[in-house]
């Protein structure tokens, strides 16, 4: 039985790794948001998306994941720091 896999593009930004959330084609921009689910792309999409995004200077790779993926897995609230 062959498994589907979902691609996700992770981008490094402010010290962490975010999931591309958000695709707009009209102004070629990616969009990025900690409180969004994370957008499952095709393979040759998330290669693509990842290469131009590093290109651009926005340290990005893909993750293939044999599950899909319902919220941002890396990101963790900071504590609120007592002054």
């Amino acid at each position: 039985m062959a498994v589907k896999y979902f691609y996700y593009v992770i981008v490094k930004s402010d010290n962490q790794a975010i999931f591309v959330t958000k695709i707009d084609n009209a102004t070629n921009y990616a969009h990025w948001d900690k409180n969004e689910k994370p957008l499952p792309l095709t393979k040759s999409y998330a290669e693509d998306l990842a290469w131009c995004l590093t290109l651009n200077f926005f340290p990005a790779f893909v993750l293939m994941s044999a599950h899909e993926l319902k919220k941002q897995i890396f990101y963790k609230e900071q504590p609120n720091e007592q002054k």
